[in-house]
């Protein structure tokens, strides 16, 4: 059983990688709670419902051991990381955390979500800092991944 978390800044193609990758399975992302009629609308009051609805459905899945869960998040912070590792491991999950990285300046024009680019570029930081400063406890599998296209 493999517990996914698709991890870059916006833009980076997380959710592309994702469903190339890894055609059936459960695939959970904070954008779910974003949509208004399928459309993803973002609205700043929704977001840590959606973030906690995300994590909901990823324990869902976990208790239910389905045997492939991907998180489609930027997960770019400990923090942010962290829960999900966590309940992974718990579950007996082998935990791979997939980063896709990307030029700012390719991301940002690209990113689907009208995040600005000044955002885009802090993202950027605030992920490299993740990189440079993952947990040593956590038993996860790094991959890094170049998304240029």
């Amino acid at each position: 059983m493999q517990l996914v978390l698709l991890c870059g800044i916006s833009g980076s193609g997380k959710t592309t990688y994702g469903a190339e990758h890894f055609p059936g399975a459960v695939i959970v992302s904070a954008d779910d709670g974003m949509k208004e009629n399928g459309v993803y609308k973002f609205r700043g009051s929704l977001l840590q419902e959606a973030h906690g609805a995300c994590f909901r459905r990823v324990i869902e899945s976990l208790q239910a051991q389905l045997p492939l869960v991907v998180v489609d998040n930027t997960n770019i912070t400990i923090d942010a990381a962290a829960p999900y590792v966590t309940a992974g491991e718990a579950y007996g999950y082998k935990v791979r955390l997939i980063c896709l990285k990307v030029a700012p300046k390719i991301a940002g024009p690209r990113n689907v979500h009208r995040v600005p680019q000044v955002k885009v570029n802090e993202m950027a930081q605030t992920f490299n800092a993740f990189l440079r400063n993952l947990p040593r406890r956590w038993k996860t599998r790094v991959e890094m991944v170049s998304t240029t296209q």
